[in-house]
């Protein structure tokens, strides 16, 4: 049984190396799709396909792909069968490796794919124990049929799994979901280009687009922070962070 796990990223260096050491020894073959990075993810990404044979990246440049046309070019450069799509800021949990084959060998053809969130550092986390989201999921392609990943109305859409699909709720958590675990500055990018990648927009030609390379230190963390606080999923208190 070939596992294929199916990466696209943009801008995540720091997450992506975490990331792919954690799959190299349990995926066949690691798709990498980097969609116009501007950081270090092609040295990460590159770095990773040296060393390892069944790792392949493919850099884009130019226009940004955004979130649903990456994953639909994704697939276009595998014949895999067992797709596993996951985030370039999911860390493989070792010791659940083994649900892996598992979730493939089931008769199930989309299987939502079990997150435990991380905020922080690597001994704690939010409230988000268990979760799913439509990004991380298994799919069979045989099962499936055409797969499409699409935006509608500027929500971002997964194939099989509109108004609450047919995908079942896999075992786990099977992926550490580190997305509080980044930088400040990467932090704060991701929620500015959220509402651009969604609609296939280049934020940095829009007008009114602030770019976060332009901002103070001091601001990049406010934001960062009240973007923490803020959150509707992730529960964190300023005593979480020691009072700061």
């Amino acid at each position: 049984m070939r596992l294929t796990a199916l990466i696209p990223v943009y801008n995540d260096d720091y997450t992506l190396r975490f990331c792919l050491a954690s799959l190299v020894e349990h995926f066949d073959e690691i798709v990498v799709l980097d969609d116009a990075s501007t950081d270090d993810t092609p040295d990460v990404a590159a770095d990773f396909a040296r060393r390892h044979a069944h790792v392949r990246y493919h850099r884009h440049q130019g226009r940004q792909y955004g979130w649903a046309e990456a994953r639909n070019r994704l697939l276009s450069l595998t014949d895999g069968e067992h797709l596993f799509w996951l985030d370039a800021d999911d860390v493989l949990c070792e010791y659940n490796a083994k649900l892996l084959k598992k979730i493939a060998a089931g008769k199930a053809g989309v299987v939502k794919l079990r997150l435990c969130e991380m905020w922080g550092d690597f001994y704690h986390t939010t409230q988000r124990l268990r979760h799913y989201d439509r990004c991380h999921v298994y799919m069979r392609r045989s099962a499936v049929g055409g797969i499409l990943w699409c935006t509608k109305g500027g929500a971002f859409s997964a194939p099989q799994l509109q108004n609450g699909g047919s995908g079942i709720r896999g075992p786990g958590p099977l992926f550490f979901h580190i997305k509080g675990v980044k930088p400040d500055r990467r932090l704060v990018e991701r929620q500015h280009i959220r509402p651009y990648l969604r609609n296939r927009q280049r934020p940095d030609n829009l007008a009114d687009f602030v770019r976060v390379e332009d901002m103070p230190d001091e601001e990049v963390h406010r934001l960062a922070l009240r973007m923490l606080f803020r959150s509707r999923q992730d529960h964190l208190t300023p005593t979480y962070l020691g009072g700061g």
